[in-house]
């Protein structure tokens, strides 16, 4: 993605950032059981001291299209079974087998692990920014203020002082 993202930016006629507004998602974070047969085909990922479900099975061979069942869904978080809190991928192994009827606790979080770091300090939106303040110093003042849209002031003016300092140094040669 890296190799190629610039391109997306630089051929661009327009580029939108966004303000991020932090809020809850309805149901995130909540707490539900189910019992254990009933994860039958999920596939569980350890992400630090994380297990989530991140996809399905048939037949033992992973789906590229995860479907979701009524109960439980992508992304949610496996916490304990049995009132046992689980901490390694190891532990949910047998999960969903047949006969296995377990209490298993889960978390839903519909948009995966959530990232505490503000969207201010994420060094993947810096990117973003600066490689529109990179195609903004290459175009002209009046088509630079069109070939950036956003709904918030301090990202537009973060962008168009980050542009001046690209190009002042040109300017001053």
């Amino acid at each position: 993605a890296l190799e190629r993202m610039h391109l997306a930016y630089f051929v661009s006629d327009r580029i939108i950032h966004l303000e991020s507004i932090d809020g809850a998602v309805p149901g995130e974070g909540d707490a539900y059981l189910v019992e254990s047969e009933r994860l039958h085909g999920a596939v569980f990922a350890e992400l630090s001291n994380w297990i989530q479900i991140v996809g399905t099975s048939k037949s033992g061979e992973k789906n590229v299209q995860p479907s979701f069942h009524k109960e439980w869904s992508l992304f949610d978080r496996l916490l304990s079974v049995e009132g046992k809190r689980l901490n390694c991928i190891d532990e949910v192994q047998d999960i969903g087998q047949d006969g296995d009827s377990r209490t298993v606790e889960l978390v839903r979080y519909p948009f995966g692990r959530i990232n505490p770091i503000p969207a201010t300090e994420r060094g993947w939106i810096f990117l973003e920014r600066f490689l529109t303040s990179v195609k903004c110093a290459m175009l002209d003042e009046t088509a630079a203020a069109k070939a950036v849209l956003s709904n918030c002031m301090e990202i537009q003016a973060q962008i168009e002082t980050c542009t001046r300092r690209i190009t002042l140094p040109a300017e001053s040669d």
